[in-house]
């Protein structure tokens, strides 16, 4: 738990902007399947700075990652590092999800440019999710880079933004939804359901056979279970409120209730991640 701790705030970045992008697959899912008309599509976009917003305090855990956040530019000095491609994907993406809203704000997003935009962001959500994963490719530490773990990144963009992107389209008072919509949400969060679940086992299972001359990787694993429990039981609680808000009655409180279910969920699982850092001898 003390590697953990010690990288509380890239467990909160990788968390946080997880979520946020994610929803971005759902809202773009939404616009190749519904027409909203002008009305709708305006709630849309003054209720998308929700995930704006919470990809702007991901982006503060991920600069107070360094010892002073003000040295942040410095991480440019090493351009092909992982972590720098890392950031500057996430950035990327962030800058499209700004110039999207910027150019809706001013009546400057025509129907093609609007699905142009949105389909370039959703691809660049789950880029975030591949480069966050590749960011801890580090030969010292096995557990880490494994393909399990963009794997696993890829997966919590898919199944943590879920929420997020239902709870966006129940504030603007989208409703109801296409079936369409509906089908193509429960496929893609199913498929983020079963990439973070085999991540996280794949990670666990690998660490407790990891034994070294300074680490136990089975009595570092058995202390992050209880974490893997709390990523478990939320990450499926948040699916099924989920599917209640797609196919039964749903209100912002329900969703909102799954969106922090997926927050501390995916966290929980970060936690591990972290909590499970073996390093050993080449």
């Amino acid at each position: 738990m003390e590697h953990a701790l010690a990288e509380l705030p890239l467990a909160l970045f990788t968390t946080i902007g997880a979520v946020g992008v994610g929803s971005f697959i759902y809202l773009c899912l939404a616009i190749f399947t519904h027409s909203f008309g002008e009305e709708g599509l305006k709630r849309l976009d003054k209720f998308t700075l929700v995930p704006l917003v919470l990809l702007i305090v991901a982006t503060i855990c991920a600069f107070f990652h360094l010892s002073q956040p003000l040295h942040a530019p410095f991480i440019l000095l090493h351009i092909l590092s992982p972590m720098t491609i890392e950031i500057l994907v996430f950035g990327v993406v962030v800058g499209f999800i700004v110039v999207y809203l910027l150019l809706a704000k001013f009546n400057k997003l025509p129907a093609v440019l609007r699905k142009v935009l949105i389909a370039l962001i959703a691809l660049g959500a789950i880029a975030v999710g591949i480069f966050m994963g590749l960011a801890y490719k580090v030969s010292t530490i096995p557990v880490w880079a494994a393909p399990h773990t963009p794997i696993m990144m890829v997966g919590f963009v898919l199944a943590g933004g879920t929420s997020l992107g239902l709870l966006v389209l129940k504030l603007a008072k989208l409703e109801p939804l296409s079936q369409g919509f509906k089908l193509a949400t429960v496929i893609v969060m199913l498929i983020g359901l079963a990439l973070s679940a085999y991540g996280v086992f794949s990670l666990y299972t690998m660490a407790q056979g990891i034994t070294t001359h300074i680490a136990n990787g089975a009595e570092m694993a058995a202390e992050m279970f209880p974490c893997v429990v709390v990523f478990g039981i939320c990450i499926a609680l948040s699916a099924i409120l989920n599917l209640v808000a797609l196919f039964k009655n749903s209100n912002v409180a329900l969703l909102s209730v799954s969106v922090i279910l997926a927050l501390v969920g995916i966290f929980a699982a970060r936690l591990v991640f972290y909590g499970l850092q073996i390093s050993i001898a080449l």
